[in-house]
């Protein structure tokens, strides 16, 4: 099998040159390493026939799925199991803005508050949250008219641009930005495949946690709504 011939670089990971070196490297933290994509994919797909052998690390990693590319085969928790895009399979009925469940909403909004049910600042769930965000073209909407649509406003009209789910913003003609709060970048690629089924992603980005811009007192909505290049890809 070609690994190097079908390796595939990834638009939500930030890839790097080393002086002297050929090839792009990325920081792995599963392998506490820096990778070439060809090696990341390489272990990967070790870790398919070797199990909890060497590569144990790399077993079921999404960023070694992507590197593989085809050779790495349909992602299992892709379509499969994840009724709530951060807890899994969920196993309350409803989920909110199609993406969270009740339990995982809530612990949101208390985030976003910066208030528990005690009055308390979450300290705990801040640290673990981040805003997130993806540049699409379009937005697909329901074929059925009885359907809900999603609204897609003014980024810089909107006073706050982060909520519990995701939000939509106009940026420019064709620029069309998500924004969400996720706890890893797994979980906005799967926040982006249910919200965005079939739709080419042209840029994304995960940003420090709530807890990190609360105690630097920076507004993350002012943070989200800054010109593009400011923002990680």
């Amino acid at each position: 099998m070609d690994i190097v011939r079908q390796v595939k670089l990834l638009p939500h990971l930030e890839y790097r040159g080393l002086a002297g070196v050929p090839g792009s490297y990325f920081d792995c933290e599963r392998m506490r390493a820096v990778l070439t994509p060809e090696a990341c994919a390489s272990n990967f797909l070790s870790s398919t026939v070797l199990g909890d052998g060497r590569y144990a690390s790399c077993y079921r990693c999404p960023i070694g799925r992507g590197h593989a590319g085809e050779a790495g085969g349909p992602d299992p928790d892709a379509d499969r199991g994840w009724r709530c895009c951060r807890c899994g399979p969920s196993g309350q009925s409803r989920i909110i803005g199609r993406t969270l469940c009740v339990s995982c909403y809530n612990r949101t909004k208390e985030a976003l508050l910066q208030r528990d049910g005690r009055g308390k600042v979450p300290v705990g769930i801040m640290e673990g949250l981040r805003p997130a965000w993806a540049i699409v073209g379009e937005v697909p909407q329901p074929e059925d008219d009885d359907a809900p649509r999603t609204i897609v406003r003014p980024l810089q009209l909107s006073r706050a641009v982060l909520a519990a789910i995701p939000g939509f913003y106009h940026l420019a003609p064709g620029r069309i930005m998500m924004t969400a709060l996720v706890e890893s970048p797994e979980e906005l690629q799967r926040v982006i495949r249910r919200r965005f089924p079939g739709v080419a992603v042209q840029a994304s980005g995960v940003e420090p946690t709530l807890l990190e811009f609360h105690e630097t007192g920076i507004d993350p909505n002012d943070w989200l709504r800054a010109p593009p290049p400011q923002k990680s890809h």
